[in-house]
C-alpha cells in the first residue's frame, strides 16, 4: 500500500513579534482531508516526536484517535488510528519518562447510546498498553489529565451519570494501570465541569472548569482543592455576570498558581480573555481580564518561560481572518502584558496544549492546536516548535497522508518495533489474540508483498523478522486473525 504524501509550502501571517525561519523551529500541519485536531505532542526520550489528535478519516468509527509519529527533524514517519467500534476522541494528554503516552477522552465504544470517560495507556510504538472506562448509564466526558509519578494519574471531566441532578465535575486519581483510587464529584441542580488539573507541592489537587450551581447562576469560572484522599479543602467561584470558565492552571514554584481560560463582556456579546494568579492560600495576586471590544478569545493552555508565563489559546483580533492562534507572554509577578502575537490565515486557528520540548540544550515549546486555513477540506493537526523567545518558522509544511497506517479494535493488538528498524524487526502481540493464529504480510511502495508467515498461535507472544536485507525505504505490515486487521508503515534505514 502506497503512502503518498503531499507538501504545500505555504506563508503564514504573524503579528507582533518577526517570526522569520529560526533554527530548530517548524510550522507543519498534518491532514486527513477529515475533521482532524491536534490535542497534543511530546518529544520522546530517543528525540523523536508524537502526536496525538483525531480524526474522522480512518478507523473503526465515525471519529478515532490519530496517533503521529515524527522522526527527530520532525518528518513525518508513521501513523496510526485507535478506535473501539465507536466514537473514540482524545482531549488531552500526558507523556512519562520512558515515553508511554496517557489519554484522556471520550468513547461511545463500550456503550451504544451513550458517552463515556476513556482512559488509555500507549507505548511509545502507539500499542495500547491499558484500556479503561469510567461511567454509568447516561454520558460522562473525560477533559483533562495530570502525570503525578511513576505509579499514579489524576483526570479530570465531567459526569451526568453520578451527578445529583444534571451534570456534576469529576476528579479520578487512577494507577497507570486504571485502577481507580479514588472517584469524586462537585456539583449542585445545574451543570458542573472540570477541564484541567495539576498537584500542588503538598500533594494536593487543583481541578479548573466551570458551573452553574455555584456563583450567580451563569456558568461561573471554578476552582477546586482536594487533598490526597479526594476530600474537598477548599474552592474559588469568580462570580460572572454571564459566562466564565477557567481551562488551564499552572503551579509555580512558591506554590503560587495561575488560571486562565475566558469570560463573556456584560452584554453577552463577545468573549475575551480571562487569566488570574492566586497565592498558595487562595489570595488573588492580580487579574487580567480587560475586555478588548469587539474581539472573541479564550486562553486555553498555560506553560512557564523562566520565571514568567506563556498564555496561549484563541482570538479574531490578533492574527488574519477569523479566528487565530494566539500567544501571549506575561510578567508573573504582575500580570503585565510583555509580548504577543497571533498567527492565522483565511481559516481558524486553535490552540489546545504546549509542551515543553528539553532535547537540546535550548528550551523549545511544542504547541498543538487545530487549523481549517491552509486548503483544508475541514481541519487540520496544527503543529509548531517555538523557540523560547516565541519566533518559529514562518513556512508551513503540509502534509497529508493518503492511507492508513494502523488501525486497532478491541481483538488486535499488535505491537510492531522498532521503527524505523535496521535489522531485525519485532512484533508483540496482546493477551487477547495469545491463542489466535496471524497472517503477517509486508508489502513495498509498489505494493509488492516481501514477506509472508503465518505466527502460529503456540509460536509465543514474541514474533522476530529480518529486515536487514531490505532497501530502505518505506513498508506496509499487515497482521490479521479471525477477519480482523491492523496495518501500519514501517521505515527501514
Amino acid at each position: 500500500m502506497n503512502n503518498i504524501r503531499y507538501f504545500l509550502i505555504i506563508t503564514f501571517l504573524a503579528l507582533a513579534i518577526i517570526a522569520n525561519a529560526q533554527d530548530g523551529t517548524f510550522s507543519k500541519v498534518f491532514s486527513a482531508n477529515s475533521y482532524d485536531e491536534g490535542i497534543a505532542a511530546f518529544r520522546m526520550p530517543n528525540k523523536t516526536y508524537r502526536i496525538i489528535a483525531n480524526t474522522g478519516a480512518w478507523g473503526w468509527g465515525s471519529n478515532n484517535i490519530w496517533y503521529i509519529a515524527l522522526d527527530t527533524n520532525a518528518n513525518f514517519a508513521w501513523h496510526k488510528t485507535i478506535g473501539f467500534g465507536g466514537i473514540d476522541i482524545a482531549n488531552a494528554a500526558a507523556m512519562d519518562s520512558q515515553g508511554n503516552i496517557y489519554i484522556v477522552g471520550s468513547s461511545t465504544s463500550e456503550s451504544a447510546n451513550s458517552y463515556q470517560m476513556l482512559y488509555l495507556a500507549l507505548d511509545s510504538a502507539g500499542a495500547t498498553i491499558t484500556k479503561k472506562y469510567y461511567g454509568g448509564v447516561d454520558w460522562d466526558f473525560g477533559n483533562g489529565i495530570t502525570l503525578l509519578n511513576d505509579t499514579t494519574l489524576a483526570i479530570v471531566g465531567e459526569t451526568y451519570s453520578y451527578a445529583q441532578k444534571q451534570s456534576d465535575a469529576w476528579l479520578q486519581k487512577i494507577k497507570l494501570n486504571g485502577d481507580i483510587i479514588f472517584s469524586t464529584t462537585i456539583g449542585g441542580d445545574k451543570k458542573e465541569a472540570f477541564y484541567a488539573v495539576e498537584e500542588d507541592y503538598s500533594g494536593n489537587l487543583l481541578a479548573v472548569g466551570n458551573s452553574q450551581s455555584f456563583g450567580n447562576g451563569s456558568y461561573d469560572a471554578i476552582l477546586y482543592h482536594f487533598n490526597n484522599l479526594g476530600d474537598s479543602i477548599s474552592r474559588i467561584i469568580k462570580k460572572d455576570t454571564t459566562d466564565a470558565c477557567f481551562l488551564d492552571i499552572e503551579i509555580a514554584a512558591d506554590s503560587a498558581y495561575y488560571v486562565a481560560g475566558y469570560q463573556r463582556d456584560t452584554t453577552d456579546s463577545y468573549q475575551d480573555f480571562l487569566m488570574h494568579k492566586y497565592s498558595k492560600d487562595n489570595i488573588l495576586q492580580w487579574n487580567e481580564e480587560s475586555i478588548r471590544a469587539g474581539q472573541e478569545a479564550s486562553y486555553k493552555a498555560l506553560q512557564f518561560n523562566g520565571k514568567n508565563i506563556m498564555a496561549l489559546g484563541s482570538s479574531t483580533k490578533y492574527g488574519g481572518e477569523g479566528d487565530n492562534l494566539y500567544c501571549n507572554y506575561i510578567q508573573s509577578s504582575t500580570g503585565y502584558w510583555l509580548s504577543g502575537f497571533g498567527v492565522g490565515e483565511s481559516g481558524d486557528e486553535y490552540i489546545y496544549s504546549v509542551n515543553i520540548d528539553t532535547a537540546n540544550t535550548n528550551t523549545f515549546y511544542l504547541l498543538t492546536g487545530t487549523t481549517t486555513s491552509f486548503d483544508m477540506v475541514h481541519s487540520g493537526v496544527y503543529f509548531i516548535r517555538m523557540n523560547s523567545n516565541m519566533e518559529f518558522d514562518e513556512t508551513v509544511i503540509v502534509d497529508m497522508p493518503s492511507s492508513i497506517s494502523s488501525s486497532n479494535n478491541s481483538e488486535i493488538d499488535i505491537n510492531v518495533f522498532p521503527n524505523p528498524v535496521m535489522n531485525i524487526l519485532s512484533l508483540n502481540r496482546a493477551e487477547a489474540i495469545a491463542n489466535k493464529d496471524v497472517n503477517i504480510n509486508i508489502y513495498d511502495v509498489s505494493g509488492k508483498c516481501i514477506y509472508n508467515s503465518i505466527w502460529n498461535k503456540n509460536s509465543g507472544i514474541s514474533f522476530s523478522i529480518n529486515a536487514s536485507t531490505w532497501a530502505k525505504g518505506t513498508y506496509n505490515i499487515i497482521t490479521e486473525t479471525d477477519g480482523n486487521s491492523s496495518s501500519q508503515i514501517i521505515i527501514k534505514n
